[in-house]
């Protein structure tokens, strides 16, 4: 019962328990010394600190937790992957808000990005499993992407983010901020993770399908060489890349005249 638990834990801070952990947590139940471990903490916060939650995301800091042996008793909070309270002690407006969730907002943006940070600076090795999974997943590897982008690549037209997601500039910039393998696990081609990112003022269906033809035919032609020809050889490119570009869009069931195509070519 609750009230067993918090007289054990009034007891240890009185001196009169020394192993608090071995009684109340048991081995193989994350989530129940989760719930226990949650119980404690807001105890401790609402009895013996008067705080609310809002004054425990500003106030908090690792000796009080210390003082308050709540030091430990953290560790058994199950939180998001975004968080690790062993390692993020000096943010504790996280540690606020996975012990009071509905009172404590943190941006799923401001996640994200301290765990992409972690990453580039190896504080991490890996993204932790199911991160990029299922739809808040792939919020993530946009926010990321995102990211990267507003950082690291600068562009003047809609037409280059695409030119560059079509080759090495994309993929330099997926390596750079650590989102690579993001984009190999989670989407088609480099192309399908940006056209995604893209808000819908930015999406230009007719740069997606070209820039993905280009991407798709690298293999065969090499894609430095085969903009090349597109730019220096208008008659080779209607005869020879307009029209496989043609059929390619059909297969994609988007219907785009020669004049659009011509369009896309030449800017």
């Amino acid at each position: 019962m609750l009230s067993d638990y918090i007289a054990e834990y009034d007891n240890l801070l009185l001196g009169k328990k020394t192993d608090l952990f071995s009684m109340i947590f048991q081995k193989d139940k994350p989530v129940e010394n989760s719930h226990i471990a949650g119980d404690i903490i807001r105890y401790a916060v609402e009895h013996y600190l008067h705080w609310t939650p809002q004054e425990m995301a500003d106030l908090m800091t690792p000796e009080i937790l210390q003082q308050l042996k709540l030091d430990k008793i953290i560790r058994y909070l199950v939180c998001p992957p975004e968080i690790d309270p062993r390692r993020d002690l000096e943010d504790l407006r996280c540690l606020a808000w996975v012990v009071y969730p509905k009172a404590i907002t943190v941006s799923t943006v401001d996640l994200t990005i301290r765990m992409l940070h972690r990453r580039m600076n190896r504080e991490i090795y890996k993204w932790p499993k199911e991160f990029f999974s299922g739809p808040e997943g792939e919020n993530r590897a946009i926010i990321c992407l995102r990211y990267a982008i507003d950082n690291g690549l600068p562009c003047d037209s809609v037409q280059e983010l695409y030119e560059a997601f079509a080759g090495k500039r994309g993929l330099d910039l997926m390596r750079r901020y650590e989102i690579l393998t993001v984009c190999r696990d989670c989407f088609e081609s480099p192309l399908d993770y940006l056209h995604i990112t893209l808000s819908r003022s930015q999406h230009n269906a007719t740069l997606y399908h070209f820039y993905k033809y280009l991407y798709l035919e690298k293999n065969a032609f090499g894609a430095d060489e085969l903009t090349d020809v597109i730019i220096s050889s208008p008659s080779y490119a209607e005869k020879k890349s307009l029209s496989r570009f043609r059929d390619y869009t059909y297969a994609e069931e988007k219907r785009f005249t020669p004049d659009e195509l011509k369009g896309v070519i030449v800017q």
